[in-house]
């Protein structure tokens, strides 16, 4: 008996010693941002949940040390790697330490020639899992400078093949100052690649109008990667989210009841609500472009954005009329833009489908574009009108029943 005892004293014993040293609870494990009585706004349910963007890709920075993409690209091998055009020409010794260097000299074609040549050298490289590029290079005018500040520049232009003969897309440009003599740097940074582009195409070129026969000088032309993508992430919200019915029309305000809302920019002095005076139609976007040079002129007037969901075939169309009060003939363009992340986020690349507004049809035009199919697993699409002017005066386009939608 006395064991028995002895037994159940030892169990208790560990009964009680287990209570005490029970492990506390880690509470520095919780989020700080908490408070008193915020623990139950953790579970509790909202009543409207808004979709939020996910991040599409995982980047990192590239490493500083990763060497020039472009291959001679100092020149130190005469001119091999880049294809030349005439007029452009390797020198030994006229680089910026004394050492090789491309030089372009074409001559100048007359004032009253109507196309305007450009002499180039240029460049294809791949971009391999790059998502940010930085584009330097060394520039000298060493006798006189150029008339023309636009003469001399070096392009970058995208393209969907590694060997840059399908899809170029320009991408950006860098120029140099009009000073003899010293040395410049001409860069341009953070250059992010259009939606499926795989290659770039580092363009040096001198344009035949305006270069006052002047000698250019180009050294140490350097294309890095400075970010790369390591890592795609699953999309948090499925597409089918912002999908619709087929037929259903994806864009918001799309016949301008009463007001331009939804569409970029805001109203302006260029861009405004209009009652056209058609009791059938009622109100429509007027959009004004005046311009006080002889010359003709474009630029982008609104657009809206839109996520797409998972139909992989839609087409776009709107109503378009030149106002009477225009006192310049113009024209108008509606194109669609993809875009890699939602919201019209992240790489994009402009559709090559498009349609034109017929400058000499005095009524309302019904502008179609067919058979569209998103690039390159697009998420969403930017629609805009881009709006063009022949000359001195101001040109107004009334639009109207805008649509995208899925078939």
């Amino acid at each position: 008996m006395r064991n028995v005892y002895f037994a159940l004293g030892l169990v208790l014993l560990a009964a009680l010693l287990a209570i005490y040293f029970k492990p506390k609870e880690n509470t520095d494990a919780l989020p700080s941002v908490l408070s008193v009585g915020e623990e139950d706004s953790i579970v509790e349910e909202p009543t409207v949940v808004e979709p939020q963007v996910p991040p599409i890709s995982k980047f990192e920075s590239a490493d500083s040390s990763v060497a020039n993409m472009l291959l001679n690209g100092d020149f130190g091998r005469s001119l091999n790697s880049w294809k030349v055009e005439e007029h452009v020409t390797w020198s030994p010794t006229l680089g910026s330490d004394s050492s090789g260097a491309l030089v372009i000299n074409a001559p100048e074609l007359s004032s009253d020639s109507r196309i305007i040549y450009a002499k180039t050298a240029s460049q294809c490289v791949a971009l391999h899992n790059g998502v940010e590029f930085d584009l330097d290079a060394r520039f000298q005018y060493p006798e006189f400078t150029a008339e023309n500040a636009h003469a001399n520049r070096i392009n970058v232009i995208w393209f969907e093949t590694p060997d840059c003969s399908r899809g170029g897309q320009f991408g950006s440009y860098a120029e140099p100052k009009l000073a003899r003599g010293e040395w410049q740097h001409v860069s341009r940074q953070g250059l992010v690649p259009a939606l499926g582009a795989v290659a770039a195409r580092i363009e040096i070129r001198q344009t035949q109008r305006g270069n006052n026969n002047a000698k250019a000088i180009w050294d140490d032309v350097v294309f890095t990667m400075t970010k790369s993508k390591v890592t795609l992430l699953e999309d948090d919200i499925e597409s089918a989210q912002f999908t619709r019915p087929e037929g259903e029309n994806y864009v918001q305000n799309s016949g301008f009841d009463s007001t331009i809302s939804q569409w970029w920019p805001s109203p302006s002095k260029r861009l405004r609500w209009h009652d056209s005076g058609e009791p059938a139609r009622g109100g429509v976007m007027s959009a004004s472009l005046p311009n006080e040079r002889d010359s003709s002129m474009g630029t982008g007037a609104f657009n809206q954005c839109i996520n797409i969901g998972s139909h992989t075939r839609f087409e776009l169309g709107a109503m378009v009329k030149v106002s009477p009060t225009s006192t310049q003939r113009g024209g108008g363009r509606l194109r669609p833009t993809w875009y890699q992340g939602l919201n019209c986020t992240g790489r994009h690349s402009t559709s090559g489908k498009h349609a034109d507004v017929d400058k000499d049809e005095p009524g309302w035009q019904t502008l179609v574009v067919r058979d569209l199919t998103p690039k390159f697993q697009a998420t969403s699409v930017r629609i805009s009108v881009i709006h063009s002017i022949d000359g001195r005066g101001e040109h107004t386009l009334w639009w109207d029943d805008f649509y995208f939608s899925a078939y």
